[in-house]
C-alpha cells in the first residue's frame, strides 16, 4: 500500500523568520528545527537562499500548480454551457412540436425529463407526440407551402404575399393572408426579391 506524501508549505515570512533564529538563538540548529516542526537540512537549505539572493528569495507563485489547466478547463465548460443555454432558449418560444422535435434530437445527450424541463414541454405531451400521426393542418400547410416555393419560382421570387394568394385562389386554392401565406414564408425563410427599377 502506498501512501501519498504530503507537503507541507510554508510562507516566506515564516521562512525568514526561521533562519532569523537560526543566527540570533542560541539554540542549537537540530532543537530549533525540532521546534519549528522542519527538518534540520530544510533550515540550512532557507539560510543558504536567503544569503544568496536576499531580495528574491522564497518567491511566491501566484496560483497553486495546477490551477491553469483546472482553470482552461473550467472556460471551456462556460463556453459550452453559454452555447446550449442560448439553444435552449431560441427553442422555448417556438411551438410544441418544434419543442419536442428538439428534444428527440437531443435526447441522447441529456435526460428527457431535464429536456422538457428545460424547453417547458410536458414529458407526457412528448411522449404522445412520438406515436401521433401528423395533423391535417400541418399536411395541408406543407402542401401550400410546396404551391407557394412552385408560385416563387415561376415569378423569379417577386410575388409577394397578396399577389400570392391571388395566384393561388386562380388556382382554386383559398388560404388565409396573414395565418397562412405570410406565416409559412417567415417560417421557410422566403424572402421577395425587390423588383429592379
Amino acid at each position: 500500500m502506498t501512501t501519498e506524501r504530503k507537503y507541507r508549505l510554508f510562507t516566506p515570512e515564516f521562512k525568514r523568520e526561521a533562519v532569523r533564529q537560526m543566527s540570533d538563538s542560541n539554540k542549537h540548529c537540530t532543537q530549533l528545527a525540532r521546534d519549528l516542526g522542519i527538518r534540520v537540512n530544510q533550515l540550512y537549505k532557507w539560510k543558504k537562499e536567503l544569503e544568496a539572493k536576499p531580495e528574491d528569495a522564497f518567491p511566491v507563485s501566484g496560483r497553486p500548480a495546477g490551477t491553469e489547466s483546472e482553470l482552461a478547463k473550467l472556460k471551456r465548460e462556460n463556453e459550452r454551457l453559454k452555447q446550449e443555454n442560448e439553444t435552449f432558449n431560441s427553442v422555448l418560444c417556438q411551438e410544441p412540436c418544434v419543442k419536442y422535435a428538439f428534444i428527440r434530437d437531443h435526447a441522447g445527450q441529456y435526460p428527457k425529463r431535464a429536456l422538457c424541463r428545460s424547453v417547458g414541454a410536458s414529458p407526457s405531451g412528448c411522449y404522445a407526440w412520438r406515436s401521433r400521426p401528423e395533423s391535417g393542418r400541418l399536411k395541408a400547410n406543407r402542401t401550400l407551402l410546396q404551391r407557394i416555393e412552385e408560385i416563387r419560382r415561376q415569378t423569379r421570387q417577386t410575388y409577394g404575399p397578396l399577389r400570392i394568394r391571388k395566384e393561388l385562389l386562380c388556382q382554386g386554392i383559398k388560404a388565409g393572408l396573414n395565418r397562412s401565406i405570410t406565416k409559412l414564408k417567415r417560417q421557410a425563410g422566403l424572402i421577395t426579391a425587390q423588383a429592379k427599377a
